[in-house]
């Protein structure tokens, strides 16, 4: 199978695990499971960098992806508390203040953050859960900033193999919502994100594995990140 050609910077210093090029070990982080823990998978990376896509094309019956609960007002292509968990400004600071929530942060001017409750369903469902996540919040998990007693995080940072296809949807993302904006808003907007996506990138060494999303690929990549869940876990 052809691999992808990367050419995106500011990636740390990784090596292929598989032909396909759409899976890479870092190599300065190595996985391990603590005895008597379970995995918790986190998906994180830059905005159009197709995490969700990745997420909706591995196996339901293995992973069952844990809700982030946000104050961000629901796009097009979204469904009310599907794949996030809807709250008003002042029902989130109600949560942190009754200590509801594992981690939250804010991103973009919307907060977004972790409950408890989540991660205990997928458990329950006897799934591994999945975190998705914007990389701020994947670093703490891996460092232990966050901690979770019962888990190990493993952590797959998505990207595009350029820059330039993230550039493309977030123009065609800006472009098709709801409501007229000008040219020259809408790339001052998307120049404003890709500063993000330049600092998120900067956070991708924390990372157990870059998976390369390509647009026409993105199948092949899911089933590379759950091969190599169940490879490093043998708990799916």
């Amino acid at each position: 199978m052809k691999g992808v050609d990367i050419t995106v910077q500011g990636l740390p210093d990784i090596e292929t695990t598989s032909s396909s090029g759409l899976l890479y070990k870092v190599k300065t982080n190595e996985f391990r499971l603590n005895d008597g823990q379970k995995p918790i998978v986190i998906v994180s990376g830059p905005s159009g960098s197709g995490k969700d896509t990745i997420i909706d094309n591995l196996p339901k019956n293995k992973f069952q992806r844990v809700r982030t609960c946000t104050t961000r007002g629901i796009r097009e292509e979204e469904k009310e508390n599907d794949p996030y968990i809807r709250l008003t400004k002042e029902q989130f600071i109600e949560g942190i203040e009754k200590g509801n929530f594992i981690e939250h942060e804010i991103y973009d001017h919307h907060y977004y953050g972790t409950r408890f409750q989540e991660i205990s369903l997928a458990t329950k469902r006897t799934k591994t859960p999945l975190l998705r996540i914007d990389p701020s919040g994947a670093k703490n998990y891996v460092t232990g900033e966050i901690a979770l007693p019962d888990y190990t995080p493993l952590y797959f940072f998505v990207i595009t193999p350029t820059l330039e296809e993230i550039r493309k949807r977030l123009m065609d993302r800006e472009i098709n919502r709801p409501g007229y904006s000008s040219k020259r808003v809408i790339i001052q907007k998307v120049e404003q994100r890709l500063d993000l996506v330049k600092r998120d990138l900067e956070l991708s060494s924390y990372a157990h594995y870059i998976v390369i999303n390509s647009d026409n690929r993105f199948k092949d990549a899911a089933m590379q990140l759950a091969y190599e869940v169940s490879k490093l876990t043998k708990s799916i």
